[in-house]
């Protein structure tokens, strides 16, 4: 019989921490967006965004950036970092 010689953290704080890091890769996330979106489009278009001012022929395109930056990687990337770093499985030999 092989042992499983890590220690779990109890479920639910695991899924404490789960959020944590999300949030966390989330606001990261944010702010290379909002930095990518300043450097090709400039701050005026991140500006209209925060005022809903959709006039702005780049407001599009900057939310599509913005958006997959601060929401569809991260819920990968947050995955992926939480496994690897927290639950820690054993290698199968």
């Amino acid at each position: 019989m092989i042992k499983n010689t890590t220690a779990q953290a109890h479920p639910s704080l695991q899924f404490v921490i789960f959020i944590g890091i999300t949030i966390g890769i989330i606001g990261v996330g944010y702010l290379a967006g909002a930095a990518i979106v300043i450097g090709l489009y400039g701050i005026d278009t991140l500006l209209a965004i925060s005022k809903l001012n959709f006039t702005n022929p780049n407001v599009a395109n900057a939310l599509w950036i913005i958006q997959i930056l601060s929401t569809t990687l991260p819920i990968f990337v947050a995955s992926v970092v939480f496994a690897y770093f927290i639950v820690k499985n054993p290698k199968s030999i």
